[in-house]
């Protein structure tokens, strides 16, 4: 993946928001990749300015008003004394100091300071939504990109196999069910190129580790062919090649056979044609 994936991260990551899988892919590429580093660097920078962004707080207006009120009403003892003055026990004097008193502007900067921190966390966490829809988009649009080239495979091989079996040169060879299973039954169709088609029925649902297997018989030869599965109704569907030495006439026959199939017969026959 390149730098705009793993970019598009790092606002979630200074926020803690990553889960524990996109957490490793990041660091992962962030072990290797020294721009990245320096990304999430800035981005961390601005995640701490947001915690401290809000500075000390002032008390409010209402807090400042009865504070100021109770000070007024200190009892006043001596017209000597003026109005920043008070006396202790002991008759000193004691000097009240006022500090400068906060403006409305200061007020207004703080909060405007607040509202810049809020309005770039929304901004952060808009964009870390964002980037979530996009990758759960993406990955919906790669699984129906998938599933649609998997489906144009599919309907190709179907045409294939029609006109294969419509075409006016090829030639059709029934194959019939044996002693074991005398329900299936099976077609196979193929050209004088030698491609050929072989669609079964009703044959039994093939045990773990075996299959079927398409065998040319010429003589005494016993040519090996492809393997194929069912279907739990026992339907299956193979496209071979016929080997050249069995194309000007041959016996098919299927049997069961392990499921990596063999180079020699081991298995009963299941489908034989005609001789």
């Amino acid at each position: 993946m390149g730098h705009e994936h793993f970019e598009e991260m790092m606002s979630a990551h200074a926020l803690s928001a990553l889960d524990a899988a996109e957490e490793r892919e990041l660091q992962g590429h962030l072990s290797g990749c020294e721009i990245c580093r320096d990304d999430l660097d800035q981005w961390r920078a601005v995640a701490a300015a947001l915690s401290l962004a809000g500075g000390g707080a002032e008390p409010s207006p209402e807090i400042r008003r009865r504070i100021l009120e109770q000070i007024k009403q200190e009892p006043a003892a001596g017209s000597h004394r003026g109005p920043g003055n008070s006396e202790d026990a002991t008759g000193e004097t004691k000097v009240l100091k006022f500090g400068p008193r906060n403006n409305v502007w200061t007020a207004i900067g703080s909060l405007g300071a607040i509202a810049a921190s809020i309005a770039v966390l929304v901004m952060l966490i808009g964009l870390f939504v964002l980037w979530r829809e996009n990758t759960a988009a993406r990955t919906e649009l790669a699984q129906l990109t998938s599933q649609i080239q998997t489906t144009e495979a599919e309907l190709a091989r179907e045409r294939e196999t029609v006109a294969l079996l419509t075409s006016s040169g090829s030639q059709l060879t029934p194959l019939a069910g044996t002693d074991i299973t005398r329900s299936a039954q099976a077609t196979i169709a193929y050209d004088p190129s030698g491609r050929a088609v072989l669609l079964a029925k009703g044959l039994p649902v093939a045990p773990p580790g075996k299959a079927y297997q398409l065998w040319f018989i010429v003589g005494n030869q016993k040519l090996p062919g492809k393997v194929f599965t069912t279907d739990a109704a026992g339907n299956g569907k193979l496209r071979d090649e016929i080997p050249a030495a069995a194309r000007e006439g041959a016996v098919f026959a299927v049997t069961l056979e392990p499921a990596q199939g063999v180079t020699a017969p081991t298995g009963q026959i299941y489908l034989v044609s005609g001789s």
